[in-house]
């Protein structure tokens, strides 16, 4: 993998489609455009979800309001929104399209997901819970670094994503294709992003590259990655 693959693969990652962009912040009236990645920022503005001292202790309900973040899954739409995704991502990261058509051809990728998220209570129809995989890849590959995401930081990233995508509301009258797309295409990016941070680790230079391009394309989006720690309680920031 050359300097030139790593910067346009980040690239693509970082920002959705702007026809997936535009398709869900038309339910806004007063959003003209939305970046997950301003999301981020304002879960950072939220109270930490604090320390669970005892397993003992219930969690507490993240919002009052009810959680419409959940879909019903089309299965004929997913193995749509995947070719599509291949396609739009062939010409820019031809090593990522290889790769995702290679997983295609030996069956459902989304459900090859959802077995690895059983394990930290996510499920792949969710989209707050589509938006911690992407966000714990992102801040993984900033630090240039794999960690084990346990089952109780999963939960409390959770917390933090359904807050922000929820008090946004522009998801509050999204029919299950929109969701879908939206959710299907971060664990896309994710897979495809963890894919790099997997062939980049055993090279110092390419792992630095790699790590730098993710933290200053996330910046444009007002993300700062390499302010962020991820810790039991969820992401907080280091300043």
């Amino acid at each position: 993998m050359n300097n030139k693959k790593i910067a346009l693969s980040i690239n693509l990652l970082i920002i959705l489609n702007p026809n997936i962009v535009n398709s869900y912040a038309s339910y806004n009236a007063n959003t003209s455009k939305i970046e997950l990645a301003s999301l981020v920022v304002l879960t950072m503005m939220q109270p930490s979800v604090p320390v669970r001292e005892s397993s003992e202790l219930r969690p507490v309900p993240v919002v009052e309001a009810v959680d419409y973040l959940s879909f019903k899954p089309d299965l004929a739409l997913r193995k749509q929104f995947t070719q599509q995704f291949v396609e739009r991502i062939q010409e820019q990261n031809p090593v990522g399209a290889e790769t995702l058509s290679s997983l295609q051809a030996q069956g459902d990728i989304i459900e090859s997901i959802q077995t690895t998220l059983n394990a930290k209570g996510l499920t792949v129809t969710h989209l707050a819970d589509a938006y911690v995989v992407w966000w714990v890849s992102m801040w993984q590959a900033a630090q240039g670094k794999t960690t084990v995401l346990e089952r109780e930081t999963a939960q409390a990233v959770k917390e933090q994503a359904t807050k922000a995508l929820l008090n946004t509301g522009v998801f509050k009258d999204a029919n299950d294709s929109t969701k879908q797309e939206l959710a299907e295409t971060l664990l896309l990016q994710a897979l495809l992003l963890d894919a790099a941070l997997e062939q980049v680790k055993s090279d110092p230079l390419l792992l630095e590259q790699l790590s730098e391009s993710v933290i200053n394309e996330a910046k444009q989006s007002g993300l700062e990655l390499d302010k962020m720690l991820l810790t039991p309680n969820g992401f907080v920031p280091t300043s």
